[in-house]
């Protein structure tokens, strides 16, 4: 079997200069993900499959200039967020919703009455209606927390955030 290789290796290769086996394995180990966050986000497949090839097409421009503040899927992650915002942003479309992030937003203007019934999270089917029915900004921190696995440090660099910062205001 192929030798599995480690963000070690990518930050070597980096290093020397071998930014198209850096790029290679980019696209090998987070195609998947970064696939998974712009079609979360934009909610349609087309166009998130063609911020996925603008996305790593980022990437590799950007390969030079990587310092390894963050793990290269970080990095990247943030590098798809961003441009799934842009994306949105182009089409008058808010990726946070109703309101404006930077001067709040209050969830609170719209109740809703309806109890969650506590088997809802057992059916697959239910959790993507969960996950279709929230503002681009909600899904994609959701997404990278329980899809993508990031902890919250992780959370913070990919949303541009210093670490401690409180998530509730991220997507307000």
């Amino acid at each position: 079997a192929p030798k599995q290789h480690s963000e070690e290796d990518f930050r070597s290769w980096v290093e020397a200069g071998q930014h198209r086996q850096a790029a290679e394995w980019l696209v090998l180990r987070y195609a998947d993900e970064v696939m998974g966050l712009c079609t979360a986000m934009v909610r349609d497949r087309v166009a998130a499959e063609d911020l996925v090839q603008d996305v790593f097409g980022r990437a590799f421009m950007g390969l030079a200039g990587f310092r390894a503040e963050a793990s290269s899927r970080t990095w990247l992650l943030k590098i798809a967020r961003n441009r799934c915002i842009d994306h949105l942003r182009s089409r008058n479309r808010e990726p946070w919703g109703v309101g404006d992030p930077e001067h709040g937003f209050d969830a609170d203007a719209f109740p809703d009455d309806e109890p969650m019934p506590p088997d809802l999270l057992d059916r697959r089917e239910d959790v993507e209606a969960a996950l279709d029915s929230l503002v681009e900004g909600d899904r994609a921190l959701i997404v990278l927390r329980f899809r993508n696995g990031l902890d919250y440090s992780e959370l913070a660099t990919a949303f541009g955030l210093k670490p401690g910062t409180d998530f509730s205001t991220v997507t307000r």
